[in-house]
C-alpha cells in the first residue's frame, strides 16, 4: 500500500520535478514524462496540435534515426513505449523490466529532449492521425462523448471539436510544434516518475544527468478558465445509420478541488458503476435493452460535469432516455439505500487499491496527484474519506448539481425537439 512505499520527491535546480516509488517486488520500472499541457491549453487556430505533437515525439532523434529504431531498441529489451494526451496534460513512457532501466531512460530522455521533427515524418503522421480521428468519428460512444464536450463547453478550452481538427491537420508544420514546445512545455511544467524496482540505482543521479541540460524557461501563459455553456440549447444530436442509439445526459458538477469529491465518487457509483449499480440492473438486467451504462463525475483544475451515458437498442432509446431521467428525480429524492451506499463504498476502496497493483498505475495515480494536489495521497487517507460519506451528503451534493440538464445524442432516429425538450423538462430540479 501507498504508506508502506518508499516515495520520494525532488527538484532541480532547472525546475523539473521527479518523483520515485520502490517497489521491491515489481519486475518492471514504468518511467513516465508528465507534461502540464493538453488539448486545452491549445489556440482556436491550433486545434488539435497537442495530440499531433504527441506522435511526432517519436519521429527520430540524431543518435536514433527514425521510429523503427526506436521500437527495436525498446522491445528489445523488453519493453514497451507509448504516450497519450488528455484535456489537460499529456503523458509519454516507457515500461520495462527492472534491469533495462539504464537503457531505458537512455532511450525516452533523448526522444523527449532531441526529437528531430523531421518533415518526411510530420507528414507521413499526419496521415496517421487523420485515421485515428476519422475512427473516433466513426465510434458513436467516442462520438456523443466529444459532442457532450462541445455542448457544455462551447467555445472555450474544453470544446472539443474533431471537424476542427482535421482541418487543421494539413496545415501543421515543424515550426508549429516547436512553437507549442516552447510555449508549454517549459520545465515547471514537466514531472517525471520512475516506479518499480528501483533498489539497485541512484535514480535521482540517473535522472539529474539526462535531463540537467534542460534549461528552465519563464513564460506569461496562464490557463484559460472554462466557461460553461449558458445558452437555451442544451440538446446536440446526430444522425447516423447505426444499430444502437448512444447518448449522454449530464449537469454542471464541480473541479478537482471540490470539497464533495467523495460524495461525487459514491454518488456515480451507486447510479452508474459497477453491475451492481441502479443503472445496470435497470437498463441490462431489468429491460434488457444496453449492453453498457455508466455514471461519471469529470473532474478538471476548474470545473467538472457529472454525466450518465448509455447505448441502447434504437426501438427502446427514447423510453430509456425517459427512464433515466426518472432515476435522477427518484434519486434527489433520496432512492437508494444504506445497502447501495455500502456497495459503493466497498467498490470505490477497492478501484483504489487496485491501483496499487501495478508500477504503470501507481505511476499515473502519483503524477496526476503530484501535479494538481501538490502531494500524493494515500489509500487510508482516501478509504477514510470514502467511508464519511452519509446518505444525506449524497442528497445534499446532488441537490446541488442537479440543476440543468444538458444531452448528446447519436441516434438513427429523426430528431423532434419538442420530444426532446420535453423530456429534459421532466426533470425534477
Amino acid at each position: 500500500m501507498l504508506e508502506e512505499l518508499d516515495v520520494k520527491t525532488y527538484e532541480f535546480e532547472n525546475d523539473i520535478r521527479l518523483i520515485t516509488v520502490d517497489v521491491k517486488d515489481s519486475l518492471f520500472i514504468s518511467i513516465d514524462i508528465f507534461v502540464n499541457a493538453g488539448n486545452r491549453d491549445e489556440e482556436r487556430g491550433e486545434s488539435g496540435i497537442a495530440h499531433f505533437l504527441e506522435h511526432i515525439m517519436f519521429s527520430g532523434t540524431k543518435k536514433r534515426k527514425d521510429n523503427r529504431e526506436i521500437s527495436f531498441e525498446v522491445e528489445t529489451i523488453g519493453g514497451y513505449f507509448n504516450a497519450s494526451t488528455s484535456d489537460e496534460y499529456t503523458i509519454y513512457y516507457v515500461k520495462v523490466p527492472y534491469e533495462n532501466f539504464i537503457k531505458a531512460l537512455d532511450i525516452i530522455s533523448d526522444m523527449f529532449l532531441n526529437s528531430t521533427f523531421e518533415k518526411d515524418f510530420i507528414d507521413l503522421e499526419r496521415g496517421v492521425v487523420k485515421q485515428e480521428l476519422n475512427m473516433y468519428k466513426d465510434n458513436p460512444r467516442r462520438l456523443v462523448s466529444e459532442n457532450f464536450s462541445k455542448l457544455l463547453y462551447k467555445g472555450s478550452s474544453l470544446d472539443s471539436d474533431i471537424d476542427l481538427q482535421l482541418k487543421l491537420l494539413k496545415s501543421i508544420d515543424r515550426t508549429d510544434l516547436l512553437n507549442f514546445i516552447s510555449k508549454y512545455y517549459l520545465n515547471k511544467n514537466i514531472i517525471i516518475s520512475v516506479v518499480g524496482n528501483i533498489s539497485n540505482y541512484n535514480v535521482e543521479k540517473e535522472v539529474y544527468s539526462k535531463f540537467n541540460s534542460r534549461k528552465s524557461q519563464k513564460s506569461l501563459y496562464t490557463r484559460d478558465k472554462a466557461k460553461f455553456n449558458i445558452e437555451d440549447n442544451k440538446i446536440i444530436y446526430v444522425k447516423k445509420d447505426l444499430n444502437q442509439s448512444s447518448f449522454i445526459l449530464g449537469m454542471k458538477s464541480f473541479s478537482l478541488y471540490t470539497e464533495y469529491y467523495y460524495e461525487l465518487l459514491i454518488m456515480s457509483t451507486i447510479l452508474g458503476s459497477g453491475q451492481g449499480s441502479h443503472l445496470y440492473q435497470f437498463l441490462r438486467n431489468k429491460l434488457g435493452v444496453a449492453y453498457y451504462s455508466s455514471a461519471y463525475n469529470a473532474f478538471y483544475t476548474d470545473t467538472g460535469y457529472f454525466s450518465i451515458s448509455a447505448g441502447v437498442e434504437n426501438d427502446n432509446f427514447l423510453k430509456s432516455l425517459k427512464s433515466v431521467v426518472k432515476f435522477l428525480n427518484e434519486f434527489k429524492s433520496g432512492n437508494f439505500n444504506q445497502e447501495d451506499i455500502d456497495r459503493a463504498k466497498g467498490y470505490c476502496i477497492g478501484s483504489i487499491i487496485s491501483i496499487f497493483e501495478t508500477a504503470d498505475n501507481i505511476a499515473d495515480f502519483i503524477l496526476t496527484e503530484y501535479a494538481y494536489l501538490g502531494r500524493i495521497r494515500s489509500i487510508k487517507e482516501m478509504k477514510e474519506g470514502i467511508l464519511s460519506v452519509s446518505k444525506n451528503d449524497i442528497i445534499k451534493v446532488f441537490d446541488l448539481i442537479y440543476k440543468d440538464l444538458y444531452l448528446s445524442v447519436v441516434t438513427n432516429s429523426n430528431y423532434d425537439d419538442a420530444e426532446y425538450d420535453n423530456i429534459l423538462k421532466d426533470a425534477n430540479y
